[in-house]
C-alpha cells in the first residue's frame, strides 16, 4: 500500500512539471518574459523536489 501512495505521488508531480512546461512554452510563443522567467523558477524547483 505505501508503495502505491509513493507511486502515485510521483504521477501528481510528473504532470504537475509537465503543466509548467507546457504553460512556459506558450508563454515563450507570446513573449511573455517574465512569465517565461517565473515558470523557469517553478519547473527548476519542483524538479529538484521529485529528484
Amino acid at each position: 500500500m505505501d508503495a502505491g501512495l509513493v507511486a502515485s505521488g510521483q504521477a501528481v508531480e510528473h504532470y504537475e512539471i509537465a503543466r509548467y512546461r507546457t504553460l512556459k512554452s506558450r508563454a515563450g510563443q507570446r513573449c511573455l518574459e517574465e512569465a517565461v522567467a517565473l515558470l523557469t523558477r517553478i519547473c527548476r524547483k519542483r524538479s529538484r523536489l521529485t529528484g
